[in-house]
């Protein structure tokens, strides 16, 4: 019998490019609302001119899988030790050194950034696997009062094993995130209220042809990242929005620190960087109160990552 809420997701970091890691139940250890590892691999039909109407048996094609899924975003609760989590965000082109991370590919050298991650699915049925795996999108997000969250999308090579049984203790490791309450934040000189807030590395990932090999692809590249922040916050007319927008006065860009947890060292998440705004600021009334819907892309003008999380 298959139970929906029976699932197990697991990943590491891999060692080899492109080599499915063997996980422990230890890899098991975040909290996922949601995942799965979805078949996409293709399949070449037969219909040969003949005289009959039906297909012949089929041929299967390249194997590809795609990544979905949200996650818990909690610290490790240790000043200078990582979450295990920062495996998927340098699947996601980022730069990790000891329990920060870095967006921006600054001073990269060759086209593959970051490092590919192993993803094990197990369903009750087969355990899924996608090894090479690349992130195309990292969206960390809450409203008032909710959770704090990730959504995860990410391609890489397919392959499936049927599954005899489920790990035993691969279970979520113990630790709790925060939610969206006091969380300190300020876009430029606004400090004020927040409503909700979202911080998205979109990456635009691109799986490599190879018909030397028995998926029919090569490595999943990085070809392209945007660091965004969407937020939407009171006007209380600290920031003039349209003029940062239209940047009539050539303005400095907004600098942005957003906390995605807090607590004792070890537990403190915080986002930095400058933003350009993207969009025109729109007003949206809650109860009949201003917010403005923020909407900016994260920017450095020089060799410096546009893009930091730091643990503390």
């Amino acid at each position: 019998m298959l139970i929906e809420s029976y699932k197990q997701m697991g990943y590491k970091a891999e060692a080899t490019e492109l080599t499915a890691e063997t996980l422990a139940p230890g890899n098991y250890g975040s909290v996922w609302a949601e995942c799965d590892i979805v078949d996409e691999s293709t399949y070449n039909a037969r219909k040969p001119r003949r005289a009959s109407y039906s297909a012949m048996q089929g041929i299967g094609g390249t194997a590809i899988g795609k990544v979905t899924g949200s996650f818990e975003p909690r610290p490790s609760g240790t000043n200078g030790t990582a979450p295990d989590w920062y495996a998927i965000a340098a699947a996601a082109g980022g730069t990790v050194a000891t329990d920060n991370v870095t967006f921006g590919a600054e001073g990269v050298t060759s086209a593959i950034i970051g490092t590919a991650a192993t993803f094990k699915y197990r369903d009750g049925v087969y355990e899924h696997i996608s090894a090479g795996t690349r992130i195309s999108k990292l969206r960390f997000f809450a409203k008032n009062g909710e959770s704090w969250m990730c959504e995860v999308e990410g391609t890489g090579r397919y392959s499936k094993a049927v599954e005899t049984a489920f790990i035993a203790g691969a279970h979520p490791t113990a630790g709790l995130g925060n939610p969206f309450l006091g969380m300190a934040c300020s876009i430029g000189s606004f400090s004020g209220s927040v409503s909700s807030a979202e911080i998205s590395i979109e990456n635009t990932v691109t799986p490599t042809p190879d018909g030397t090999h028995a998926s029919g692809f090569g490595r999943n590249v990085i070809t392209s990242q945007a660091c965004m922040i969407r937020a939407s916050v009171i006007e209380d007319g600290t920031v003039d929005w349209r003029n940062a927008y239209r940047n009539d006065s050539r303005a400095a860009p907004l600098a942005v620190s957003l906390q995605m947890s807090k607590g004792a060292a070890g537990n403190v998440l915080t986002w930095t960087g400058s933003i350009a705004l993207i969009e025109q600021p729109t007003i949206e009334y809650m109860d009949g109160v201003g917010y403005v819907t923020v909407v900016g892309e994260f920017v450095s003008d020089d060799a410096d990552p546009c893009l930091t999380l730091t643990q503390s």
